[in-house]
């Protein structure tokens, strides 16, 4: 409230504290600081809208403290439930050991044997970890059954057949024939192709072909190239059929042919 007070718009009972308080003279002094005392002195309206200000600002910075307060309750609340959470998941852990079809705790057994883990790649000769090359050399591997003419995976057909098959030859009688496999091929273009003369050999062999290499060493060399680019050979009555998917041999092989009858 602003206005302008006169001494004689006073009441005569505030005219008697003023004539006492200043000797009669009707006037007050007006202090306009904070530090200079004074029981009958009055303090100005400017120090009031000092001390107006420090309230506000007093009171602003309670209400901050208590929006902290109250912010760090919600956050305390918050963890305790994530705390109850999670003492809720670690009370329902199974104490037993794991298995192979049940997720559990480790057995200090399990624990030797992983840490008496080799970290070397594995070999011929010894266990280990296998190498970034072994596993590429897997990966690659064929999933097809291997053919007279293709390898591959043998098939359980075969298996069967292996597994009856005597190595002593099931008491049969072995048949030694020899022939020469030449290098006159059938064909411009692979695969390549020719049939020698077998005398005696019969379609229902299963021929076990061997080469017979030269007692020279070049020319054994030479054979054994010659060889390698062999791809299958076929029994029929009286000769063998020779067959080259790639390459055409340039030397001739002789070769030894054993049939079980």
């Amino acid at each position: 409230m602003t206005g302008k007070i006169t001494y004689g718009n006073l009441s005569p009972s505030l005219q008697q504290r003023i004539d006492t308080n200043t000797g009669g003279g009707g006037s007050v002094d007006i202090i306009n600081d904070l530090i200079t005392g004074g029981a009958t002195k009055a303090l100005s309206a400017e120090q009031g809208v000092f001390l107006k200000g420090n309230l506000d600002g007093l009171q602003n910075s309670i209400n901050s403290v208590e929006s902290s307060v109250s912010a760090l309750k919600t956050s305390s609340d918050a963890t305790a439930l994530e705390v109850g959470t999670v003492k809720t998941k670690l009370d329902e852990l199974s104490n037993d050991p794991v298995t192979t079809s049940k997720n559990g705790l480790m057995l200090s057994s399990d624990k030797v044997k992983l840490d008496s883990l080799s970290n070397q790649v594995a070999t011929t000769s010894s266990n280990g970890l296998m190498s970034s090359v072994d596993k590429t050399k897997l990966d690659s591997v064929t999933t097809d059954v291997a053919t007279t003419s293709k390898n591959g995976l043998m098939s359980k057909e075969d298996k069967t057949k292996l597994d009856s098959l005597d190595p002593n030859g099931g008491g049969l009688t072995p048949t030694l024939l020899n022939a020469t496999i030449t290098t006159t091929w059938t064909g411009s273009l692979a695969p390549y192709t020719q049939n020698v003369t077998v005398t005696g050999l019969l379609s229902t062999d299963f021929p076990d072909v061997v080469p017979v290499y030269s007692a020279s060493a070049d020319t054994a060399v030479k054979e054994n190239t010659a060889w390698n680019n062999i791809s299958s050979i076929v029994a029929y009555d009286g000769y063998i059929k020779v067959s080259c998917f790639e390459t055409q041999p340039i030397t001739a092989i002789n070769v030894k042919i054993r049939v079980w009858r």
